[in-house]
């Protein structure tokens, strides 16, 4: 943790026109998104993170690496050394900044509309990255830009560094009705945006704390895009209704009759629907 992990909230509701039936409600806040398991291969040294891989041969059926002597100098498949991995010396911790807005109206009837704008914009996020790579140039890499490499010495020296952001942005529409009547529902529908360059080149799925590996980590943002599993246009419904039978109901309610009251009486319908949607996208995926 850094001094500047510094993570203050703001929050305010008023009544705009001094009643009960309309108010605004407000908030933001920052969010020290610390990697807790992560990082913690940064502390490993470099006699643990240096890892020598080199890939096995045959030559006339026997194996060109062999005991006791399987790296020797000379040998045509020695391997290669790569770290693996460490953590960037001036790293600090991501930080999210979340917000909303709500306005809510009581309509009467027991009902209320409430409609809310929520974002969040995320920093300094981890991604793993090669310091070793080798930028985009008109060479080629197995023409010579392989060898142009800053350490060649090494393959691979993976790190992490904070590199990546991450934009949400939803407006949500609510309706709740309070049990009146046997009645009681709630219903919304949120239209939303999540975008981010954490995913690395193939955002097939959820990131990790420590990011992702980027296609090109001297222009991160050729990675900002879609985040895998956000639904951009998403409705959810519930209902439960008592159903009128029985003793204090519409029907059947006259008398004292157990087997009425028991048996037809006290009985609840409940449910959920939900509804998803999405849609092509004709300006490509750094569009979203």
């Amino acid at each position: 943790m850094t001094k500047s992990d510094f993570s203050p909230r703001l929050g305010f509701a008023w009544r705009l026109f001094g009643n009960d039936k309309t108010v605004l409600r407000g908030g933001w806040g920052r969010f020290i998104a610390t990697a807790l398991g992560g990082n913690v291969v940064g502390g490993w040294a470099v006699s643990s993170s240096a890892v020598y891989v080199s890939t096995q041969a045959y030559a006339q059926g026997k194996p060109v690496l062999s005991f006791p002597s399987p790296f020797s100098v000379g040998t045509s498949s020695a391997g290669t050394l790569q770290f693996d991995y460490g953590v960037a010396p001036f790293y600090k911790d991501p930080v999210v900044n979340q917000w909303n807005l709500t306005v809510e109206q009581d309509i009467g009837f027991n009902t209320g509309f409430r409609v809310t704008y929520a974002g969040s914009h995320g920093q300094g996020l981890g991604s793993f990255v090669d310091l070793n790579q080798v930028p985009y140039n008109a060479i080629g890499y197995d023409n010579g830009a392989y060898a142009s490499r800053p350490f060649p010495q090494l393959s691979q020296i993976l790190t992490v560094e904070n590199l990546s952001e991450s934009n949400y942005n939803a407006l949500t529409f609510e309706a709740n009705h309070r049990l009146s009547h046997g009645l009681q529902f709630q219903s919304s529908y949120t239209f939303a945006r999540n975008l981010s360059d954490e995913a690395g080149g193939d955002p097939t799925g959820f990131v990790g704390e420590i990011g992702s590996n980027p296609s090109d980590r001297f222009h991160p943002g050729l990675d900002y895009g879609n985040v895998a599993y956000t639904r951009r246009n998403r409705s959810l419904s519930s209902f439960v209704y008592q159903l009128p039978f029985g003793q204090g109901r519409q029907f059947l309610s006259g008398g004292n009759n157990w087997l009425i009251n028991n048996a037809v009486g006290g009985w609840q319908m409940q449910g959920t629907c939900s509804s998803r949607a999405s849609f092509p996208n004709p300006f490509g995926r750094q569009f979203g």
